[in-house]
């Protein structure tokens, strides 16, 4: 179930410049009354974006910013600027899953510094990997400059940073 525009502005205002909801009219909530003018959504959601709730269902900030300015809920939304938390109209762009892929950050537990290569302990062997066309390519060597060579070989193949320079 959407939600429709029209509902969506009658209950919450969005700042545009500070990418916040608030209120506009009194809500129960799981811990009492929300009264209006109260920021609506919680950051405690393990995918790292803001969630507000609006009658018993979790909606994203972001994905209710974008229904809020332009009047539908594209089917990728990537935050320009990395943060998750950033729901700033400025900082949201409608863009296809590559576009999304092709922008997203390094992984925290990524320990060779460089998207897409990773050490495997148990084969003692570097691991190049990228996505193309939703199917996964790999390649294995000992030698780690070839792994990080053969990645961003892909990247230029593939048009990954020619994506990410379009910004």
């Amino acid at each position: 179930m959407s939600i429709d525009v029209k509902y969506l502005k009658e209950i919450l205002d969005y700042n545009e410049s500070t990418g916040i909801f608030t209120w506009k009219v009194k809500r129960n909530s799981f811990g009492g009354k929300v009264a209006p003018g109260a920021i609506a959504g919680s950051k405690k959601d393990d995918g790292g974006y803001i969630r507000i709730v609006i009658d018993q269902k979790k909606h994203y900030a972001h994905r209710l910013a974008f229904l809020y300015v332009h009047g539908y809920i594209p089917n990728v939304i990537d935050h320009l600027n990395g943060n998750t938390f950033d729901n700033r109209i400025e900082n949201l762009e409608d863009v296809t899953t590559r576009r999304n892929v092709i922008n997203s950050k390094k992984r925290k537990t990524n320990k060779s510094g460089l998207t897409g290569v990773c050490f495997s302990k148990r084969d003692k062997m570097w691991i190049a990997n990228i996505k193309v066309n939703y199917k996964g390519c790999c390649f294995w060597t000992k030698d780690f400059f070839e792994a990080i060579c053969w990645r961003k070989s892909m990247e230029f193949k593939y048009g990954y940073e020619q994506a990410k320079r379009m910004r």
